[in-house]
């Protein structure tokens, strides 16, 4: 019997392996309000959430939308370089023709939670420090997506599009 087990537990383990190699964060694919793809270099994390907003925005492909993303910043000779605020507006705005709600650089969370809340997904700049022991030896900026604002017993969460995470 316990041989059987064994065996049995073996096989489980093999198939848990198999999927665990498989199932990776970057290739998942779902039918959502909010597409994800994973940012494919430390610097793109900015070409990712414009594809994922994009995405969005016209009910396309996310990974359609990567891959112009990608084309364009190639083309111009700036792809996997560091995207400040204007080059995300500006590329939006010309390229993917949407219109940009707000210019804020630096959200208060009243602010916000406005913006969510009248015009849904926003981009957000934070400060990521991922991976940094110091937390200030990393100032770089760090771009995400945020779906929205909420409060749970008293205290305020944001349900966030994280394309490093």
């Amino acid at each position: 019997m316990s041989e059987k087990m064994s065996r049995r537990l073996l096989f489980k383990l093999g198939i848990a392996s198999l999927a665990a190699i498989t199932f990776r964060p970057e290739t998942v694919r779902a039918n959502s309000e909010y597409p994800y793809i994973a940012q494919p270099t430390w610097t793109t994390c900015g070409y990712a959430v414009m594809a994922m907003f994009a995405a969005q925005y016209k009910n396309e492909d996310v990974n359609g939308v990567y891959k112009r993303v990608k084309e364009y910043f190639e083309m111009v000779g700036k792809y996997d370089t560091f995207l400040g605020k204007t080059a995300i507006e500006d590329y939006l705005k010309r390229k993917e023709d949407i219109p940009i709600r707000s210019t804020e650089t630096t959200w208060d969370l009243a602010s916000l939670r406005d913006q969510v809340a009248n015009y849904k997904s926003t981009i957000v700049c934070v400060t990521s420090n991922y991976c940094v022991e110091d937390p200030t030896d990393n100032p770089a900026n760090h771009w995400v997506l945020v779906d929205d604002v909420s409060e749970v017993d008293g205290k305020t969460y944001a349900l966030v599009r994280d394309p490093l995470r």
